[in-house]
């Protein structure tokens, strides 16, 4: 009620109701119509998030990006768009409809599923709905931060298996690792300054994961602070999971521990 509006979350997770000047006509609201379903035009929903940062009024903000299940296309010979950014005035918006294991069930002709979207006919799509909203939320995380890291500068990356690698279809989509490369953590390093901490950013990722039972993202991370910090993996498990602990039973209570001074720098992982 109260007319049209959009529910803002900071990264905190902090939730606003903002109101929106709509105009009235078909602008914010162009729908393609496939036998299916409909698609939304992505530009159109840009202007909403642009409107958005128009009465946000925080200055701190680096971005804002604005999330739909609604399926997306950018023009008349676009099958389809995962999403549209603007970088230079950082709104971007991303739909993740596709994401969804059951959207080739739902969406798609039978004859097509299973080259048109790469969880058809797989244990995934009959999996129960709390798995299927795991892998969905994972997949969405890895776009967000994809596309937001554009937004800092950092390009397509064509050296390693990396978060930054373009992807042509869900497949590719699908396989592209959540981590970021040696050379593109430095790219990164570099655009925010020196108040970038990449241990402080590998803890606070694998407490995200190990939250949302990303076991495979959460191990690796794992690794990747014991190796850069020189701490014992007891520790570094006990600091992630169990925040407020130094360390493991055994280094908490005296015992010796491999950390002092080994907090240094460390780039990113390698190939996956």
């Amino acid at each position: 009620g109260g007319g049209p509006h959009a529910v803002v979350y900071n990264a905190r997770g902090r939730a606003r109701r903002l109101p929106l000047a709509v105009r009235h006509g078909h602008r914010y609201t162009a729908h393609r119509y496939l036998p299916t379903h409909q698609q939304v035009l992505a530009d159109d929903l840009v202007d909403v998030v642009r409107a958005v940062r128009g009465v946000l009024r925080e200055p701190r903000a680096y971005c804002v990006i604005g999330i739909t299940m609604c399926d997306l296309h950018m023009d008349t010979t676009d099958e389809f768009s995962m999403g549209v950014a603007s970088l230079n005035e950082g709104v971007g918006v991303f739909s993740f409809s596709r994401y969804l294991p059951t959207f080739a069930a739902n969406h798609i002709s039978a004859g097509h599923r299973r080259d048109a979207h790469p969880d058809s006919g797989t244990r995934l799509a009959r999996a129960p709905i709390a798995e299927r909203r795991r892998v969905v939320l994972l997949r969405a995380a890895k776009t967000i931060a994809h596309e937001v890291l554009h937004m800092f500068g950092v390009s397509h990356c064509s050296w390693y298996a990396c978060l930054m690698q373009g992807s042509g279809h869900l497949a590719e989509d699908f396989g592209i690792p959540p981590h970021m490369c040696p050379l593109c953590l430095h790219k990164l390093h570099f655009s925010v300054g020196h108040s970038f901490d990449p241990i402080r950013r590998y803890e606070n990722l694998a407490r995200w994961y190990f939250h949302h039972r990303g076991e495979d993202e959460f191990a690796w991370l794992l690794r990747r602070v014991q190796s850069v910090s020189g701490r014992c993996g007891d520790c570094v498990r006990a600091a992630m999971v169990e925040r407020g602990r130094r360390g493991c039973k055994r280094h908490a209570a005296g015992g010796d521990n491999n950390d002092d001074g080994g907090g240094g720098g460390g780039g990113g992982g390698g190939r996956r």
